[in-house]
């Protein structure tokens, strides 16, 4: 080796490790943005979930009620693993409110069953709108489901 060449290979060293560093730093934030996007998608599903949750729960309701319109639900619950989801009926917009009738058409009658002028029964379709809220730590996902729940009703 030359005289003028002994530093030399330092400062190859040096800029290797500079490059593989600036390589892992980028692998690092990729990552962690990647765990970041999946543990959102996690909650969405999640918080969709409970939402259909919901809309059973709030249908059986419906169905065992004499004034569906006063039905009105909000409920906060800590899951197992740490999450703390809250379901209401109404939308992000509106906040909580009651169930209401849905305006939109007259409901179709059921297949195979006649209901005469004479029958006390009547068709109702109730509009629904589930939120639901779920929180964990910073975060937070949510997930809102519109939908009409068919049901028959005495004299209403």
């Amino acid at each position: 080796m030359k005289k003028d060449e002994k530093g030399s290979m330092l400062i190859i060293a040096l800029i290797t490790i500079l490059i593989l560093s600036f390589i892992v730093a980028a692998g690092i934030r990729t990552t962690s943005t990647e765990l970041f996007t999946t543990y959102n998608v996690y909650l969405k599903k999640y918080s969709y979930y409970y939402a259909v949750a919901g809309v059973e729960e709030i249908a059986e309701k419906i169905k065992n009620s004499e004034n569906p319109s006063s039905i009105r639900e909000n409920k906060i619950k800590n899951t197992e693993n740490g999450l703390k989801v809250r379901i209401f009926t109404g939308d992000l917009e509106s906040g909580v409110t009651n169930i209401s009738l849905f305006q939109g058409f007259p409901p179709p009658p059921l297949p195979g069953i006649n209901l005469s002028s004479s029958s006390s029964i009547t068709p109702l379709i109730w509009q629904l709108n589930v939120t639901s809220e779920i929180i964990s730590k910073k975060r937070k996902a949510y997930s809102e489901i519109k939908t009409g729940i068919y049901s028959l009703m005495l004299g209403y």
